[in-house]
């Protein structure tokens, strides 16, 4: 979760978008969040396609030393420039593919929503990850002295590198879902959704000097965001 990693990776909304768009470029059928900031790498049904996408920027923050923040701006431009090219004005509908993936955004277990309950575990993971796992409590002392970290013997750039890439993995699961649940994406889908995820995770008690945040604070905060919007168009 959150900006406890002390990096931001802007780029959310374009590779999110890639990996909804992907699912239908590739005949098949992402709030992963690192530092100082989101990674919304995806990953494809198939396993790695979209994944590599979070290693690339994790190889680069890692091994090339380009901090987070300006190699995340950067290629985020790049991805998004591809992802026009590649996919261009077309729009792809769930009705495309097999009925059962249509069916995911509509289901539900015990009268709960399939996605819901499915975003509940993911949270619910993550924050026993980040709390009780010696690497999860690792990124928390990375997020708050890099150099501290090292001098103690935590292996600074794996870390890191492993959470761009799991942070793209599941936001490859939210793109999935997404596309599952609106049944219609294309090029654009979540333009400008990457400064909706900053205000949430903040909400949700991350700090952008990082060291500080949980998964279950930022999807707090994304719920009191999204549920604000709402009330405020209801009144006008």
């Amino acid at each position: 979760n959150g900006f406890e990693w002390n990096g931001m990776d802007w780029n959310g909304n374009k590779t999110s978008a890639m990996e909804r768009n992907g699912m239908e470029w590739n005949g098949m059928e992402r709030k992963g969040m690192d530092w100082n900031g989101m990674d919304w790498n995806g990953i494809n049904p198939s396993g790695t396609e979209w994944n590599g996408l979070g290693a690339l920027n994790g190889a680069l923050v890692t091994q090339a030393k380009v901090p987070a923040m300006v190699i995340t701006l950067g290629t985020l431009y790049v991805f998004r420039g591809g992802l026009n090219w590649w996919a261009g004005s077309t729009q792809y509908f769930a009705g495309d593919r097999p009925q059962a993936f249509g069916d995911l955004g509509v289901a539900t277990i015990g009268g709960f929503p399939l996605l819901t309950l499915l975003a509940v575990v993911v949270i619910v993971i993550v924050s026993l990850y980040q709390r009780y796992a010696r690497s999860g409590r690792d990124l928390y002392a990375i997020g708050s002295d890099r150099t501290a970290a090292a001098v103690y013997g935590i292996p600074v750039a794996k870390r890191v590198f492993m959470a761009f890439v799991v942070n793209g993995a599941l936001v490859g699961l939210g793109g999935v879902l997404y596309a599952s649940r609106f049944n219609s994406v294309g090029a654009t889908t979540g333009a400008g959704m990457e400064l909706d995820i900053v205000a949430a995770c903040v909400v949700g008690g991350v700090a952008m000097t990082g060291g500080v945040g949980t998964a279950y604070g930022a999807a707090i905060g994304a719920l009191l965001l999204t549920t604000m919007t709402s009330a405020l168009t209801a009144v006008g």
